[in-house]
């Protein structure tokens, strides 16, 4: 693709069966914006040099576990980080670093990105909503939601081997939760809006249905 609108690229699997660790690149109306980034491999950077071509204006994160290699593209480019405010959660705030810019549902996003709250397993937990130039409605989903991991990268019996949207970078999600029934809620939200395409960040992007597939997943819910 000569001019692409939205860049995959992933790593192998860690040692707890997380499938694949992936990030986004977007081209949006404000220039490139990478979310959930990732170091990436050598071959990868010389594809993204490529394609990219300019300095990235925002990194954007879903979560504040999703820092990876924010702050070395903060480092090289001068691009300031988009990390969410934190709230209540299970697990311990995970900044490193401390953002350029902290957002919250409602904040404007660059890009055009907006920002919807989801009561995860890590405080920043947020979805990312874009309308790209394709007219597609991409939901960047983090942690929560994903699809099938990469088939060539995990076990046979991985629970995510198989095309399909689950819950989770590993399995049982839902029942590692501390609070299944603020999850639910926040995900019947979610379910309201209007998208194409999710894009979890451990998995390839779920087009099948993607609203009504969410739907029915938010049933396996048990509160």
């Amino acid at each position: 693709v000569d001019d692409p609108v939205l860049l995959r690229y992933w790593s192998a699997p860690g040692p707890e069966g997380f499938g694949t660790c992936v990030s986004y690149v977007l081209r949006t109306t404000a220039g490139w914006i990478f979310l959930d980034p990732l170091r990436p491999s050598p071959e990868n950077a010389g594809r993204l040099q490529r394609l990219i071509r300019e300095r990235p204006v925002a990194v954007v994160l879903t979560s504040d576990g999703h820092e990876r290699f924010a702050q070395e593209i903060r480092q090289q480019w001068g691009t300031p980080v988009w990390g969410p405010v934190l709230g209540e959660a299970q697990r311990d705030a995970a900044y490193d670093v401390e953002p350029d810019h902290f957002y919250k549902e409602g904040d404007d996003l660059p890009g055009g990105l907006r920002a919807i709250k989801l009561a995860g397993a890590w405080r920043g937990d947020h979805a990312l909503l874009w309308d790209a130039p394709t007219s597609e409605r991409v939901l960047f989903s983090g942690d929560i939601l994903n699809g099938q991991a990469e088939p060539e990268t995990v076990p046979e019996d991985h629970y995510r081997r198989s095309p399909g949207l689950e819950f989770g970078a590993r399995p049982a999600y839902v029942e590692r939760h501390d609070n299944p029934a603020a999850l639910k809620a926040s995900l019947e939200r979610l379910a309201r809006e209007d998208f194409d395409l999710i894009c979890g960040s451990h998995a390839r992007p779920f087009r099948d249905g993607s609203g009504a597939a969410l739907e029915r997943l938010i049933k396996t819910i048990r509160v």
